[in-house]
């Protein structure tokens, strides 16, 4: 078997919980993450499947579906092993500390603008925070379709979200 990646391990994990399930289910779940860290396209989701499928981790059953074949994933043995080895193992320290920002790394080069386009880069940051604070915190409490393991990770997005507002908050009184 060859080694998984991070976006494997993920759409393995959403073949267990939503099984047996397409690869368009595998595909929109990244898609409404509110994490654009992995690609949820097609050209991503559906190579991962049938990798998933020839390493043995997921199984697909075809059905026609008038002139198309439908292919519905579960899990297999193999790959609910191979998930729960990968969730319960320790997370190495470079990925502990993984954290791609781009807000933060814009601010690093900050001296290349006026302080007003400053004061409106931190404005418009902040106002976008407060939307995507506002969309998750409707999120949670709509809690119909969320497990309390979804809801609890949201709680997360919550959280960085409302500390990167306190910092912007920093920001422009340090540097605007």
């Amino acid at each position: 078997m060859r080694k998984l990646s991070h976006l494997a391990y993920i759409a393995l994990g959403v073949v267990a919980e939503r099984q047996p399930c397409s690869g368009y289910t595998v595909m929109k779940d990244f898609q409404s993450s509110s994490s654009t860290y992995f690609s949820g396209s097609a050209g991503a989701i559906y190579p991962l499947m049938k990798r998933l499928e020839e390493d043995g981790l997921a199984k697909v059953e075809r059905t026609k579906a008038g002139s198309r074949t439908r292919r519905t994933y579960t899990i297999t043995d193999k790959g609910r092993i191979a998930l729960e080895a990968w969730l319960a193992s320790p997370i190495p320290d470079e990925e502990v500390a993984f954290l791609v920002d781009l807000l933060r790394t814009r601010v690093l080069f900050f001296e290349r603008l006026t302080k007003q386009q400053r004061r409106k880069f931190v404005k418009d940051c902040r106002d976008q925070l407060r939307q995507r604070i506002t969309a998750t915190q409707k999120r949670i409490k709509g809690t119909d379709g969320l497990s309390p393991f979804e809801q609890v990770t949201m709680t997360s997005v919550l959280m960085v979200d409302e500390a990167r507002i306190k910092w912007l908050d920093v920001v422009e009184k340090e540097l605007c």
